[in-house]
């Protein structure tokens, strides 16, 4: 498998950066959890689902699988409420997308 870092960042509807929030991946265009994946101590280890995301809006050194591309995004706030604009599909490993 080929791992490929992605940068990603989720906002609130205030234009804030979605602190403590939930990022459910999917295979795209549909609802199977695809897994993603994160780097420790040179091996890959697949993230709990849904992928937590820190006060910056960001899941921690966070990695998708070319392979497995498309994603299908999902993001929900610390209460579990969806995000607005979300879900989104078409994400491909490595590409900076505007959401």
């Amino acid at each position: 498998m080929t791992y490929v870092q992605q940068a990603f960042q989720a906002w609130d509807i205030n234009g804030n950066p979605l602190s403590n929030g939930f990022l459910f991946t999917y295979m795209s265009g549909t609802n199977i959890p695809l897994p993603t994946y994160t780097l420790y101590n040179g091996n890959y280890i697949e993230n709990p689902w849904p992928v937590d995301l820190n006060v910056l809006g960001s899941p921690e050194n966070f990695f998708l699988v070319r392979e497995h591309a498309p994603y299908r995004f999902n993001v929900f706030d610390v209460h579990y409420a969806q995000v607005p604009d979300f879900p989104v599909d078409g994400i491909a490993p490595g590409t900076i997308q505007a959401i």
